[in-house]
């Protein structure tokens, strides 16, 4: 255990917002899917703004996982598109979105995570595409306002999942 200490404060203390934010993301989306589903709507959530969290989240995990960085660093962006997939799927549902167009996407989506895994894609294609997540992170909550102003209904909109998502926002910068 000294040895992990020998290593240095900041590398410690990296290591300790790592924790903080993935025990963070560990309930991320659920209030934001709870009331969803205790609402049965989703009015003043962006279906746009969903899908390019997911896109980003997705980016983010498959550059990590193939430099085959130590997992630590990067288990909130598995953890957060299990819960994505969720709040995608009960948006959909209560959108009347699920139908063979999503289910061709869901399928192209799983076939594109089997070449992930499998290393099918190269490594080159995600260090093109990791640059645009953050501004399409950011673009994806503007969506998020943006539909709750034009909705003018903030109902659907769980206020623990925007404070928690701050939170992690800023622990990612202090990492």
């Amino acid at each position: 255990m000294l040895d992990y200490f020998d290593k240095g404060a900041v590398l410690v203390i990296a290591d300790l917002f790592s924790l903080i934010t993935v025990s963070s993301c560990l309930v991320l989306k659920v209030p934001q899917i709870n009331t969803i589903r205790s609402n049965k709507s989703s009015k003043g959530i962006s279906v746009l703004g969903l899908c390019l969290e997911l896109y980003s989240y997705t980016v983010m995990m498959s550059y990590n996982y193939t430099n085959n960085y130590a997992f630590l660093s990067y288990m909130e962006y598995p953890i957060l598109l299990i819960q994505e997939y969720f709040l995608v799927y009960f948006v959909f549902k209560y959108n009347n979105l699920l139908g063979n167009k999503t289910l061709i996407f869901a399928l192209g989506y799983a076939l594109l995570a089997i070449m992930i895994y499998l290393h099918l894609i190269p490594v080159m294609v995600f260090a093109v595409l990791v640059p645009f997540c953050t501004p399409i992170g950011a673009t994806s909550k503007v969506l998020q306002l943006v539909a709750i102003l034009k909705s003018k209904d903030s109902s659907s909109v769980s206020l623990t999942t925007w404070a928690l998502s701050a939170f992690t926002n800023f622990s990612e910068y202090i990492r």
